[in-house]
C-alpha cells in the first residue's frame, strides 16, 4: 500500500510537470519543427538513395573505323589549328565596334 501511494503522488507531479511543459511555446511550435526537420532528412536520405539504385548505365562501345573515316573527321581539327598556325599575333590590335550610344566619338 506504501507504494501505491508513493507511485500516486510521484504520478500527480509528473503529471503537473507535462500540463505545465505542453503549455510551453518550445513544446508546441519548436519540439515539432525539430522532429519535421530530423524525421524529414531520414526520408529524404532514403528516397535519394532510390535515384542511385535504379540509375542505368550506359555502356559506350568503340566502333572500329577505316583510316579514310579517321582523316574525315579530323580534317576540320587540322584545318582550324593551321589557320591558328597563320594567325600574326605581333600585330594584333583590339578595335572597337561601333555602337549607337558612340555617336560623336572618335576611336583609333
Amino acid at each position: 500500500m506504501n507504494v501505491n501511494k508513493l507511485f500516486s503522488r510521484r504520478w500527480a507531479q509528473w503529471k503537473e510537470q507535462l500540463q505545465k511543459q505542453t503549455k510551453s511555446k518550445f513544446f508546441r511550435e519548436g519540439l515539432p519543427f525539430i522532429l519535421f526537420v530530423v524525421i524529414g532528412s531520414f526520408g529524404l536520405k532514403e528516397i535519394c538513395s532510390i535515384r542511385y539504385e535504379f540509375k542505368t548505365t550506359v555502356e559506350t562501345v568503340q566502333v572500329p573505323i577505316s583510316e579514310e573515316e579517321y582523316q574525315e573527321r579530323n580534317k576540320h581539327e587540322k584545318e582550324l589549328v593551321e589557320s591558328y598556325k597563320k594567325i600574326d599575333y605581333e600585330k594584333w590590335r583590339n578595335k572597337r565596334i561601333w555602337r549607337e550610344s558612340d555617336e560623336g566619338k572618335k576611336f583609333s
